[in-house]
């Protein structure tokens, strides 16, 4: 039987790793907008941006908040030719 330390303790360990991860898959699409504005393909990763919150509405709703997540950690990405929906 787990003690109720270790269990907690386990559940911590779960959520840290799950931020982690999350920081990172921001930090890497931070990266990727940074890259295609500054190369002069932002229409590219408009393109990207745009057929994903284009699937449907729970896409859409992901994809907003991933946008405003990652913008939390690169307000300077807050480009409109990086996401504009139009």
């Amino acid at each position: 039987m787990r003690s109720i330390t270790s269990s907690v303790m386990g559940d911590i360990t779960a959520v840290n790793e799950r931020l982690l991860s999350a920081r990172k898959d921001l930090l890497q699409a931070a990266c990727l907008a940074d890259y295609h504005a500054r190369s002069g393909e932002a229409d590219a990763f408009n393109a990207a941006w745009r057929d994903a919150a284009g699937r449907g509405r729970g896409w859409k709703s992901r994809a907003i908040e991933g946008k405003k997540a990652l913008l939390r950690i690169a307000p300077e990405l807050d480009l409109r030719e990086l996401w504009t929906l139009a």
